[in-house]
């Protein structure tokens, strides 16, 4: 009996299908507040005098940046092997 059967054969896996559409909307929900994050970058980096504020603020705009796109890409990973797999 592989993992997957295992895991089929619990009530846990009944109680599971229930919350995947929470789960998509959540998820669906996350990347447009991600694509938010990105035009709002992509507005501080072109369109206003970044050059002359300090390093720490140009950080604090970069690094949520990068901080969310390995969480959006790790939600949407999560996602299909979740999705594929059950």
């Amino acid at each position: 009996m592989t993992v997957m059967e295992t895991l089929d054969a619990t009530p846990l896996a009944a109680e599971l299908n229930h919350t995947f559409g929470a789960l998509l909307l959540g998820t669906y929900f996350g990347f447009m507040l991600y694509g938010f994050m990105i035009h709002r970058s992509y507005t501080y980096f072109h369109f206003h005098d970044y050059p002359k504020d300090a390093k720490v603020n140009k950080i604090f705009v970069a690094l949520p940046l990068v901080l969310e796109t390995a969480h959006s890409t790790a939600a949407l990973h999560f996602w299909h092997v979740l999705y594929l797999n059950h």
